[in-house]
């Protein structure tokens, strides 16, 4: 019996010794297995993570790209509108003061001055010719009123240049205006000053001054306001996106 139980314990002891050794290391096993998971799961959340905050900057960025590029692209549309209007305008204004300046008279012309019922013919006349170019601006108030208003939008855009070329051209047809006024009031006035009245006739009619090798001052206006214009509007006109 002594020798059974003997051969039995000899037999146990390794099996539980085994069994034990196996136990511990299952539990190890586990215990790494369960450690790596949790790494792994955390490196997982960590990747998630950073992919989902470089997603939302992509995103981010993105969207800021799309609205920077839209907002260029409409200032520029703007823009771009704004010069071709400014530089049209300019050139139909050239053209108008051109007309406008025009000594020579056509039909009726000079004929919607209120005069006085008591003057002479000869001075109605002559009041009617210096009324035409007052007539003539009139007839066109709309479009110089538009353009003029455009001067607050170009000085915005394109800067002092552009108010300057507007003023330029506002004080070319103040000169006219002017000088048409003060030619009427003048024209039955025997003693008047007959240098005053020159230099009003060099105002209304553009060939009077070079008639007399004068310097047209309300031409070099008009020029100067145009020459402005041009070199701020042309550019944005033949930009081509580069």
């Amino acid at each position: 019996m002594d020798w059974v139980l003997t051969h039995w314990e000899s037999l146990i002891g390794p099996a539980v010794v085994a069994a034990v050794v196996s136990a511990i290391v299952a539990f190890v096993a586990m215990l790494i297995n369960r450690s790596t998971t949790i790494q792994v799961h955390r490196e997982k959340l960590n990747a998630d993570r950073e992919l989902a905050e470089r997603k939302f900057t992509f995103d981010k960025e993105l969207a800021q790209g799309k609205f920077d590029l839209d907002r260029s692209q409409l200032i520029h549309k703007r823009r771009f509108e704004l010069a071709e209007s400014l530089l049209a305008d300019a050139y139909r204004f050239r053209s108008l003061m051109a007309f406008v300046r025009n000594g020579a008279t056509f039909g009726n012309e000079g004929e919607t001055r209120k005069g006085e019922e008591s003057e002479p013919d000869n001075i109605k006349r002559l009041r009617n010719t210096y009324f035409v170019p007052f007539e003539r601006l009139q007839k066109e108030k709309e479009f110089i009123s538009g353009f003029m208003a455009k001067e607050h939008a170009a000085r915005a855009h394109f800067g002092a240049d552009a108010a300057k070329a507007i003023s330029l051209f506002w004080q070319s047809i103040v000169s006219v205006e002017t000088a048409s006024g003060m030619l009427i009031d003048m024209a039955d006035e025997r003693s008047s000053d007959p240098i005053l009245a020159q230099q009003l006739r060099q105002d209304i009619w553009a060939g009077y001054s070079e008639a007399r090798k004068q310097n047209d001052e309300v031409g070099k206006k008009i020029d100067e306001g145009v020459s402005l214009i041009e070199n701020l509007c042309r550019p944005v006109l033949e930009w081509n996106g580069a």
